[in-house]
């Protein structure tokens, strides 16, 4: 599904809900294709739920979780651009 058309059609009618289910499985997608091309670095669900829900909590939390996105896509484009 489009993020536009998430955010702005089902976000408010789920209360929000759909963009937690959408980047569960985003951060889900992500860390099984790091860990199918054999890169070491840890990403998964559990990463956007630790750091995005509960890191919200210290402020700092959801700045750290897209930094570990950008990282790990960064890791997977780096990847693909060498091994195809």
């Amino acid at each position: 599904m489009h993020y536009c058309l998430l955010t702005f059609v089902l976000a408010p009618i789920t209360c929000g809900i759909a963009l937690f289910v959408w980047f569960h499985n985003l951060s889900n997608r992500i860390g099984k294709e790091l860990t199918r091309r054999g890169i070491g670095y840890g990403f998964s669900a559990s990463t956007f739920w630790l750091w995005y829900v509960l890191g919200s909590l210290i402020i700092v939390g959801p700045f750290v979780y897209t930094h570990k996105l950008a990282k790990a896509m960064n890791a997977l484009a780096e990847n693909y651009n060498t091994n195809g």
